[in-house]
């Protein structure tokens, strides 16, 4: 019986297969390439008991053989081990302006850190003018004179409309906060309007706040603000409040 499948390759590998018709009308064997044996529906093809044995042996032998070839070599020569040497830090190229950028403040990714205005421009640009004065603020006491202070008294139309202190420092969180607690045994009596608080508005960066009005500390309105790496000291004369809040906010927002 011929095959019913064309173009048989000779070197091809191929296996017996035992046709049969409807209800055993006829039978036959035919020869089919191996990999095509998966296209036939397997109750179609039968594999001899032979044929079906020497294959699985040779496979499995293959499979053995290979299996000690490997752990022959992996045991004589070991794993490969990598000798290769991290690169040292000294190797990596310095990136230009890296140290002057360091030495500026300017923080990873050149973006320079935010400073408040500059506060005596902020108060001329207000309509005020200021004198320098030896007149002493809390600001300094706390500090001890560790930290450049600075101080001016503020006019406003030629009156006095109070007073300006302010400092900036790494340490300004810790200095405000001997502050408030150097303040508390200073209290009179007769403190008003005290208010002490954190205040976080969108957009701006958050702020302590500290006012009180106390005639045994000073006869004008305290305010005390810290923000960023600054803390402000304003005395508030009496009649000059609208413009001396103008520029509290100005110069801590």
């Amino acid at each position: 019986m011929e095959s019913r499948r064309s173009g048989t390759q000779a070197w091809a590998p191929t296996l017996e297969r035992t046709l049969e018709g409807k209800d055993g009308a006829w039978k036959g064997t035919d020869k089919v390439l191996f990999h095509e044996i998966l296209e036939y529906n397997p109750h179609q093809v039968v594999y001899t008991p032979t044929m079906s044995k020497v294959f699985f042996a040779g496979i499995l032998i293959l499979c053995l053989a290979g299996l000690g070839a490997a752990d022959a070599f992996f045991v004589e020569k070991g794993l490969p081990v990598s000798t290769a040497t991290p690169p040292s830090t000294s190797s990596v190229p310095a990136v230009a302006g890296s140290s002057s950028m360091a030495a500026s403040g300017t923080i990873v990714g050149g973006v320079k850190k935010k400073t408040g205005a500059d506060v005596l421009e902020t108060v001329s640009s207000h309509g005020f003018t200021f004198e320098n004065t030896d007149e002493r603020t809390l600001i300094a006491g706390v500090v001890q004179n560790k930290e450049s202070v600075q101080t001016r008294v503020l006019l406003k139309d030629g009156d006095r409309a109070g007073l300006l202190s302010w400092i900036e420092t790494p340490l300004v969180k810790e200095y405000f906060s001997t502050l408030k607690e150097s303040l508390h045994p200073l209290f009179s009596p007769e403190i008003k309007d005290l208010l002490d608080e954190i205040q976080r508005n969108p957009g701006k960066p958050p702020r302590n706040f500290l006012t009180f009005l106390d005639p045994g500390i000073s006869e004008e309105r305290l305010v005390f603000v810290r923000v960023r790496d600054r803390l402000f000291e304003f005395h508030i004369a009496t009649g000059k409040e609208e413009a001396m809040y103008q520029l509290v906010e100005t110069l801590t927002n």
